[in-house]
């Protein structure tokens, strides 16, 4: 029986940004059990690849994942008049991603 997982935190998996929790959220997909069925809900930086609001199959080293953009973010690490956090929690809040029966794992809850 497979563990469900959804990892919820504003970031691309593939993007550009290099942080802490992006590295921990890299590697807990690439290192995790094979049993752990796990779903990633964040943003894009890439329209093509990870379209914003759609599913996508991704792969990172030989883990498969289901990614969900919430929107398209060109630039992860420039500073923004309404800051990224606050923008994801209200996409997160309408949107509403189906993750039910599933442990959910955030980060924190921002300042």
């Amino acid at each position: 029986m497979a563990i469900k997982i959804a990892l919820i935190y504003p970031t691309d998996p593939f993007g550009p940004k290099v942080g802490g929790i992006e590295t921990f959220i890299r590697g807990f997909i690439k290192h995790s059990p094979h049993d752990f069925d796990i779903q990633f809900i964040g943003i894009s930086s890439d329209r093509q690849k990870r379209p914003p609001h759609k599913w996508t199959r991704l792969s990172y080293g030989d883990r498969v994942f289901d990614f969900l953009p919430l929107f398209f973010e060109k630039d992860e690490n420039k500073k923004t008049f309404f800051p990224l956090f606050l923008r994801f929690a209200i996409t997160l809040f309408f949107h509403r991603p189906r993750y039910l029966e599933r442990m959910l794992i955030f980060n924190r809850i921002e300042p």
